[in-house]
């Protein structure tokens, strides 16, 4: 039996999704009928993860409602101005714009977990737009980013807690990797 269950492994598995799904499926109809906090929303797309990048549909990004606040909605990020060779000025406005346009800085840069051998290192960029929010900050594609303020972004509850305190900071450090070579980028928010 046992040299059976082996050479056919796949086949029964198979016949066990086939007979398991339609069994889970009525167990979840079941439990949406008696607690409907279970039952998924209509027309709300879908968190995909994926090997190399996880895709958040902008509705999930969205923050719960906020009171009205007046949000400059140009896209030209014209005030940040480089003051040194990985040295720049932030207009705290801007900051705090966009902050609060995270929809529209997903697209301007794709950015993926980084590994090096079987380790997180931070988060790689590339495909950043010419002109976008994080070309002005100095960023390049294959940037590797490491550490804001001090805080590693090897992990998402690490890298948010890193990308919340950016609220509250007047000075902000960027550690990247360049091509295989650290650099630290600052940012003073004024």
């Amino acid at each position: 039996m046992e040299r059976f269950i082996r050479k056919h492994f796949w086949l029964l598995s198979g016949a066990f999704i086939l007979i398991a799904a339609p069994v889970a499926a009525g167990s979840m109809q079941l439990l949406t009928r008696h607690i409907p906090a279970l039952a998924p929303e209509p027309n709300v797309p879908a968190i995909v993860i994926e090997r190399e990048r996880i895709t958040i549909p902008a509705q999930a990004q969205q923050a719960p409602a906020q009171p009205s606040v007046a949000v400059d909605t140009s896209t030209s990020w014209g005030d940040i101005r480089t003051v040194g060779e990985h040295a720049y000025e932030i207009p705290a406005a801007d900051l705090q714009n966009a902050l609060m346009r995270l929809d529209e800085l997903s697209t301007q840069a794709r950015v993926v977990p980084a590994f090096k051998d079987g380790q997180p290192q931070g988060f790689k960029m590339f495909a950043i737009r010419p002109h976008s929010l994080y070309a002005k900050l100095g960023l390049q594609n294959g940037d590797v980013l490491k550490r804001i303020n001090g805080q590693s972004l090897k992990t998402p509850d690490t890298a948010m807690t890193a990308f919340q305190s950016l609220r509250e900071s007047q000075h902000i450090e960027l550690d990247l990797e360049r091509g295989g070579v650290p650099v630290r980028k600052t940012y003073d928010v004024r």
